[in-house]
């Protein structure tokens, strides 16, 4: 049996934040590895000035020297809307011995309760919440309290990471440094394709 962590998101582009939030859950919880999946949108529309494939690229230069990350394409592929439970019922399908371990931002918790079939993603993953100081840890203790998932619900002790890939891709836009935002081959991919201007 393996404890695998899933990171979802758009990662437009995928930064240091996103990395240090993986990595503590991989410390922390002792998993095997953790599965970076971007999410779908529609083929024939690009999100903000990028594809499918700078996003894809953008992961895989990213994780490539990160011991324990897979970039993973279950999401990506899939057509029509994507939800969370259904990325875990693929994944459990395939892998029925493992434990998954989902990943969200307290903001997600906020309004996990209106998640398409929360109760079931709760018996398909245990979900860890990366926390951004101690408001985040009073409110996210509240609502797990609401949720009465507390044996599947934590809250991982990453450090206060705040960045955003809108803040990152308006810098871009305005020519300001963001060396300190994203891996530096994150950031040679965006000037040599131009992306964000």
């Amino acid at each position: 049996m393996s404890k695998i962590g899933i990171l979802g998101g758009t990662f437009n582009p995928i930064h240091n934040g996103h990395l240090t939030i993986a990595k503590h859950a991989l410390i922390e919880q002792q998993l095997d590895h953790v599965l970076i999946m971007p999410n779908h949108h529609p083929q024939y529309r690009s999100i903000e000035g990028v594809t499918d494939e700078d996003r894809i690229n953008m992961i895989k230069l990213a994780i490539k020297y990160e011991d324990g990350f897979i970039y993973s394409d279950v999401e990506i592929l899939r057509e029509g809307a994507t939800y969370t439970v259904d990325t875990l019922r693929e994944l459990k399908s395939a892998s029925p011995k493992d434990e998954f371990y989902f990943i969200m931002g307290a903001d997600s918790l906020m309004y996990f309760d209106k998640w398409r079939y929360p109760d079931e993603i709760i018996k398909l993953a245990n979900i860890l919440v990366a926390v951004r100081g101690d408001d985040d840890i009073l409110k996210c203790n509240k609502k797990i309290d609401e949720l009465g998932y507390d044996d599947r619900i934590t809250m991982l002790k990453s450090p206060n990471t705040i960045i955003s890939s809108s803040d990152i891709r308006d810098r871009v836009r305005n020519n300001l440094d963001i060396s300190e935002l994203v891996p530096e081959s994150v950031s040679e991919y965006i000037v040599a394709h131009s992306l964000y201007i």
